[in-house]
């Protein structure tokens, strides 16, 4: 099955990955991983689950890139009135170099709280923007993480 050329270039995301409500919740939890990967681990169906959504939760994970941080900054541009310094490769380096490593969904859920605040004024700097992609990006990564511990280990 080939899907339409939008949704092969646009990143996974959570949604995408299909993860039970239960299984989620485990995954991301602020319970101690050991606990939470246990409990898993002891129902079978959740244990395959977890297993299975693996490779999915990889591709959510994976770093967007120096040029997928400029195209989703680069709706804001118009908005916030940046003009010409936008067309400039030394304007984008800075946020590149911040924001690059996060993945795709967690960089977007940030702009898009950076948006909604009170005091968006203006053209977000890459710091705050790093602070709130770091927020968004934690639960992902924990997921990722104890799922994979969960698909490394033997069935209890």
């Amino acid at each position: 099955m080939t899907l339409p050329a939008e949704r092969q270039e646009r990143p996974l995301s959570l949604t995408d990955c299909q993860i039970s409500t239960g299984l989620w919740r485990l995954l991301s939890s602020s319970s101690p991983a050991e606990l939470e990967i246990s409990t898993i681990a002891a129902i079978p169906a959740l244990q395959a689950e977890a297993a299975a959504i693996v490779p999915s939760l990889r591709a959510v994970a994976r770093p967007c890139g120096g040029m997928a941080v400029r195209t989703a900054l680069q709706r804001l541009v118009l908005v916030f009135g940046v003009g010409e310094a936008a067309k400039s490769p030394a304007f984008w380096k800075p946020y590149a170099d911040q924001l690059s490593g996060f993945p795709a969904q967690a960089l977007d859920q940030a702009i898009d709280e950076y948006v909604g605040l009170p005091g968006s004024e203006y053209f977000p700097k890459p710091g705050p923007l790093k602070a709130l992609a770091a927020k968004h990006a934690a639960p992902i990564l924990k997921a990722l993480s104890r799922a994979s511990r969960v698909a490394g280990s033997r069935p209890i």
